[in-house]
């Protein structure tokens, strides 16, 4: 009996507790009452001046805001909820159109199942099946599999960097980039080796891994090596590609090691793959461009992605001319070269005329290279406006529509992987 007396005698320590805070709670209201009418006055203010702000705050979220001591707090706070609030409204948009499309498809079934007719289309029943981009893709590294294993090699020479600046640099990433989207989608493409890479202490090579983010996966189709292509491969077979030497490539082997130097080199000119061929006793070469072409304003110098493309063709059709025509840039041609490149499909295009200003210490007054040099830009200029020239090829525009990385075999299976996890 003590123990239920003991029970049920009121707690008055409890009810003292309880009453104490009521006190304090009855105390702090009247500041509580002032700093909610002035965050009222605030977003009053907010909602004239045009920012983010929801359009109701629940209990709970005005207790928070009260909690904030600092304006830009609290700006940040209504900055989330009229993210929370908008993405939310966006939801339920997009739930409301795709009922609508439920519906629209809903009635053309009953429709067609009055009419008994077939319709074909690419959503309803069609002759053709749809080829997806992941197919595009998986036929496009089937080609680069068959080619690791049967192709003719191509070595890139990826070691110049400390002979280029910044910019060259990161345009030499992207040629390389470019080379392998073209490589990729030629019918019959080389076996791509990208040798002396270093994608941490260089330029070019971090920017690269950019590009290509996938670049070391193992079931990625491209052979990137940090070696040197003397480590790598036979050197009898090896043929170093350099504009400086005077051998020019003629008759394309289909049995030798082709290497290209992956260097842009506008400003400096010297002839370091030839020191570096020499250095390494290998036999040289240069694509025969005087034989075949009249060159006009602008140096001999071709991009990577271009002598890759040029390779590319020779090898599958061995005609030198019709492949320097179509991938050698226009703006470097007579209007001889401008007449043959006309007819031949893909040939490249300029867009815009290059203006050329030469200062008057670079020539004397009366001197016969001055006329002679004014006589040839005169030629290739009128040769430019006469002629109209076909719209340039998309594909190296646009390459990324026929590489891209989130529709790549291996991408899909880490997201996946993550999905499982």
């Amino acid at each position: 009996m003590k123990c239920l007396s003991q029970q049920l005698r009121p707690r008055t320590d409890l009810i003292r507790c309880y009453s104490v805070e009521m006190q304090n709670q009855k105390e702090t209201n009247p500041e509580k009452e002032k700093k909610r009418k002035v965050i009222e006055l605030e977003l009053d203010i907010m909602k004239q001046e045009g920012r983010k702000v929801p359009s109701k705050l629940s209990k709970g979220e005005m207790e928070k805001l009260l909690d904030l001591n600092s304006v830009s707090a609290r700006r940040k706070y209504l900055a989330f909820l009229f993210s929370c609030e908008m993405t939310h409204i966006n939801q339920k948009k997009k739930k409301e159109e795709r009922m609508i499309e439920r519906q629209k498809a809903l009635e053309e079934r009953r429709e067609k199942e009055k009419d008994m007719h077939i319709v074909y289309g690419l959503n309803r029943n069609s002759i053709f099946l749809k080829i997806y981009e992941t197919t595009m893709n998986l036929w496009h590294n089937n080609k680069l599999t068959r080619a690791m294993q049967f192709s003719q090699k191509l070595v890139i020479d990826c070691s110049y960097d400390q002979h280029m600046t910044m910019q060259e640099a990161e345009n030499c990433a992207k040629q390389l980039c470019y080379t392998f989207a073209m490589n990729r989608l030629h019918d019959q493409p080389f076996d791509l080796h990208y040798c002396n890479l270093d994608t941490v202490n260089t330029v070019s090579g971090k920017k690269l891994h950019n590009h290509i983010p996938t670049m070391f996966n193992p079931d990625f189709p491209l052979n990137v090596h940090k070696e040197s292509f003397m480590d790598l491969f036979d050197k009898d077979k090896l043929v170093y590609l350099t504009p400086h030497c005077r051998n020019e490539l003629i008759e394309y082997n289909h049995d030798d090691i082709y290497i290209v130097g992956a260097m842009v080199d506008k400003a400096n000119n010297e002839p370091i793959s030839l020191a570096k061929a020499k250095k390494h006793n290998l036999r040289m070469a240069k694509l025969p461009l005087e034989r075949f072409l009249h060159w006009g304003i602008g140096g001999k110098s071709l991009a990577i992605n271009q002598i890759v493309e040029i390779l590319l063709d020779v090898r599958a059709k061995n005609d030198w001319e019709s492949a320097l025509l179509k991938h050698v840039p226009r703006r470097k041609l007579f209007k001889e070269n401008l007449n043959q490149s006309h007819k031949i499909k893909g040939a490249q295009d300029f867009k815009t005329k290059s203006k050329i200003t030469i200062s008057k210490n670079f020539f004397n007054d009366n001197s016969e290279d001055q006329q002679g040099f004014e006589d040839r830009r005169q030629r290739s200029f009128n040769a430019l406006n006469e002629e109209h020239l076909p719209p340039r090829s998309k594909e190296r525009k646009h390459f990324e529509k026929y590489f891209n990385l989130e529709t790549w075999g291996n991408q899909l299976k880490k997201k996946n992987n993550n999905n499982d996890n």
